[in-house]
């Protein structure tokens, strides 16, 4: 501003973000960063076959398979995020 430079921000909004991660395309990242084998079979149990429900004033909601997203509120949750989200820029670059 002091040198008549024009200033810019850029806001991600990411608050869905957890919600959307493939499953599949975070197993491979996972793999490319040489976590193989068991640990690979441990991040796959981890990940898949999730399930929730909603419970509110002694009713339960219908159970439902989680197909998508970052476990949220979990130790992992961050850490899986962050994997996901890290080589997003090189992920763009390959589909041009």
């Amino acid at each position: 501003m002091d040198n008549n430079e024009i200033g810019i921000g850029i806001g991600l909004d990411l608050k869905k973000a957890f919600d959307t991660v493939s499953r599949k395309i975070h197993l491979d990242q996972i793999c490319n960063y040489s976590l193989r084998g068991l640990v690979h079979k441990w991040f796959t149990s981890y990940l898949n076959s999730r399930k929730q429900y909603t419970y509110m004033e002694n009713h339960c909601s219908d159970v439902a398979e989680v197909c998508y997203g970052v476990l949220q509120g979990s130790v992992l949750g961050l850490l899986l995020f962050l994997i996901y989200v890290n080589d997003i820029l090189e992920q763009y670059k390959n589909q041009k």
